[in-house]
């Protein structure tokens, strides 16, 4: 089985600008705060966004990218 590392989000965006132009939709985003992630995966051009935040997992995708836990995370890896 594999390892995997990871930080926290809030720890990676705390503190930094990002620069772009990524329009994010408030409809069906319950926590405001989740809203810098999903512009950041946006911008980004993010195939996917591995989270345990429960708002953000409720969504499943925004607009072409996967909201996806780790272990579906895995998985999927696994199927690539």
């Amino acid at each position: 089985m594999r390892r995997w590392t990871a930080l926290p989000m809030r720890s990676l965006v705390r503190g930094h600008l990002v620069a772009g132009k990524a329009d994010v939709f408030r409809s069906g985003i319950r926590d405001p705060n989740d809203e810098i992630i999903l512009a950041c995966a946006v911008e980004g051009e993010a195939n996917v966004i591995v989270s345990s935040d429960l708002d953000l997992l409720t969504l499943r995708s925004y607009g072409e990218v996967l909201i996806l836990n780790p272990r579906e995370m895995l998985a999927y890896l696994d199927r690539s």
